[in-house]
């Protein structure tokens, strides 16, 4: 590969999708606010950015995986950030979860300065990034997204093409991450209601999972630690969840549409929050989200 990636944000999922760069042949030049995180790519052969204005140069390329909106904006528009560096002719991919309204903000102060930002949002856990099989959602001026699409094709195994309105690959992927709140809410009350029967919850939720209607990952997984009560994995904790779902209340209040199950979810996250469980995985909320209907078998 003769093109060099700049990589910022090496965490769960940066992590493995920038060890599938260096994999891939791409020259990588990574950074991190924990320095700790950036020794085994440079035991790889990776070079190490002490600074953002080290990891950007004009009409280079920067890939950013950052949680949320003010660390997006705090990479590109901070001191020696990466509009700052890239421009003119430079391309800022964030395969971040943030809201739409950043995208579109960040979309036209490149646009101002001879950039491009894209939008290039991820679906799957850290494992299925460290296989190179997550599901991406491209989204921004096509001349930049055919420049970034054979890094892609080293991260991802299916890449959607979503047009040139940058804030189409937020939503989406906030529609995605709601489908999964929406999930967690409805097993948390079905593991009650059968729980309240005398069935074993975990029977139940594994049975689903191994049913033709509720396979995969969410189900499988998110249900095995709901039926088990067994919330230990940190991959993607309360305060995550927490996260996505005011991201997707925003967006929806932005056109009007009132989401109540994101609602549920959200309360039930907080209520987890607040029960001193934020360390645990989002699947928590199952938990909360069973609370009424145990007061009411219990009232019954």
């Amino acid at each position: 590969m003769t093109e060099s990636i700049g990589f910022v944000g090496l965490g769960n999922m940066g992590q493995p999708m920038a060890l599938n760069l260096l994999k891939a042949g791409y020259d990588l030049t990574v950074y991190d606010i924990d320095e700790r995180r950036i020794t085994p790519f440079t035991a790889l052969g990776a070079s190490q950015a002490f600074h953002l204005r080290n990891i950007a140069e004009p009409a280079g390329i920067v890939v950013t995986m950052v949680p949320t909106d003010a660390s997006l904006l705090e990479v590109a528009l901070g001191d020696g950030g990466l509009l700052e560096g890239l421009c003119p002719g430079g391309i800022h991919l964030s395969l971040s979860t943030v809201s739409p309204a950043v995208s579109e903000q960040l979309a036209e102060l490149y646009a101002e300065r001879g950039g491009t930002f894209l939008a290039g949002t991820v679906l799957g856990r850290p494992d299925v990034a460290a296989e190179g099989a997550l599901s991406i959602y491209l989204a921004g001026p096509a001349a930049a997204k055919v420049r970034v699409l054979p890094l892609l094709q080293a991260l991802g195994q299916h890449v959607y093409d979503l047009g040139e309105g940058v804030t189409s690959a937020n939503v989406v992927k906030l529609g995605a991450n709601f489908l999964i709140l929406a999930a967690l809410v409805a097993m948390g009350e079905a593991a009650a209601l059968v729980e309240g029967y005398g069935v074993d919850r975990a029977l139940f939720l594994r049975s689903m999972a191994e049913s033709p209607l509720f396979g995969g990952a969410v189900y499988a997984g998110y249900g095995r630690m709901i039926g088990e009560r067994n919330y230990v994995d940190s991959n993607f904790p309360v305060g995550m969840g927490l996260k996505d779902a005011h991201l997707v209340l925003e967006a929806a209040e932005r056109i009007g549409l009132p989401m109540p199950v994101a609602q549920l979810a959200l309360q039930h996250l907080l209520a987890a929050q607040g029960s001193g469980r934020a360390g645990e995985s989002w699947a928590v909320l199952a938990e909360f989200a069973a609370v009424p209907a145990a007061l009411l078998a219990a009232e019954s």
